[in-house]
């Protein structure tokens, strides 16, 4: 009896202090676990805000890009239209001289 004592009180504090253990971070577990949950909501409620200004901002800019577009389509014809022959061969190495080279 008195073996089978001292065996128990020998390796008692082993289970008994897992116990304990595995309770506190049982709790520390579920507050870690709340506080996450907290954050990823937050998160989500920003992103929908951030969705809701895009689409707002896309909306109100639609009539501007399109204005933007048809500008820069009637630049673009007035530049087809307005073209000018380069038949110089001092133009063209003052044109190809403009361009950066692949050494710099």
């Amino acid at each position: 009896m008195r073996r089978v004592w001292a065996f128990v009180k020998k390796w008692l504090w082993l289970p008994l202090l897992t116990f304990i253990a595995a309770l506190f971070f049982r709790d520390s577990n579920k507050k870690w676990e709340k506080e996450k949950l907290k954050e990823a909501k937050g998160r989500e409620k920003r992103i929908d805000e951030l969705q809701k200004e895009r689409e707002k901002i896309k909306v109100e800019s639609v009539g501007d890009f399109e204005k933007v577009v048809e500008k820069h389509n009637e630049e673009i014809k007035q530049a087809k239209e307005n073209v000018v022959p380069v038949t110089d061969p001092h133009d063209i190495a003052d044109f190809i001289k403009g361009y950066p080279s692949k050494r710099d």
